[in-house]
């Protein structure tokens, strides 16, 4: 046995092997999401959370959660009515869940988190959505009120008058 320092070269290889292991296998499962995303009001967005991973996944359960209204919005796993897509293409595997937002307004804004739980780890990964103005939030004067209700706008004119007497 050579000895080089305090470790024993048995040992550094054995420390060596385990570290190079453990960074492959992180490597083996990747998650990617769109970028940072401003879109017109009223418009639909579509966000795809991909995942590619060297070996087929077991357990795997994929969802898009809104941060901003703190809930899930979107989820697929194995006994669920919604199902992520996946394929072999050559030698990876890919899995895929879309989540489509119809109809835009500034209540959507906020970041969107792709969260996968499967048998070879947890990852994650963010998309953050900017909705421009809608059209006549701008056009409001100080006598109109706006109440936004589950992404309907109802503008509400008030009359006042005034009497004046001399």
């Amino acid at each position: 046995m050579v000895r080089t320092g305090f470790i024993s070269t048995p040992r550094m290889c054995c420390w060596l092997y385990i570290i190079c292991f453990s960074n492959m296998a992180t490597s083996l499962l990747k998650i990617k999401t769109p970028p940072d995303l401003e879109v017109p009001c009223g418009a639909n967005v579509t966000l795809t959370c991909d995942v590619n991973s060297s070996e087929p996944l077991d357990s795997i359960k994929m969802s898009w959660i809104s941060l901003a209204l703190n809930r899930l919005t979107v989820s697929c796993q194995p006994d669920s009515k919604v199902l992520c897509e996946n394929r072999r293409v050559g030698s990876e595997w890919e899995y895929q869940l879309t989540h489509t937002l119809v109809n835009v307004t500034p209540t959507h804004q906020g970041k969107y988190l792709c969260k996968l739980h499967s048998n070879k780890g947890i990852r994650n990964s963010t998309t953050n959505i900017s909705v421009q103005a809608c059209p006549g939030d701008d056009d409001l004067n100080s006598s109109a009120s706006t109440y936004k209700l589950r992404g309907i706008y109802i503008t509400v004119q008030l009359l006042i008058m005034m009497t004046f007497v001399v």
